[in-house]
């Protein structure tokens, strides 16, 4: 990845109960970050950092795993 680039993330999951999704970077939930898939654009320096995902639904929540 070079600066300016765009990434993007996924996590995939399946509920027969509805699924609420929000995005951590560094253990901190980013506003308005609540898809499945997070993009993004213009990648600066201050992006870096360990992204990971919180999924829910009405039996619970799991964390995804940070990539190494």
């Amino acid at each position: 990845m070079n600066i300016g680039d765009t990434v993007s993330f996924g996590v995939t999951a399946t509920s027969i109960n509805q699924l609420n999704y929000q995005w951590l970077k560094d253990g901190i939930g980013l506003p308005n970050a609540t898809n499945a898939i997070l993009a993004l654009t213009d990648v600066q320096p201050p992006f870096v950092g360990n992204y990971s995902a919180v999924i829910t639904s009405f039996g619970g929540s799991v964390t995804s795993s940070v990539p190494h």
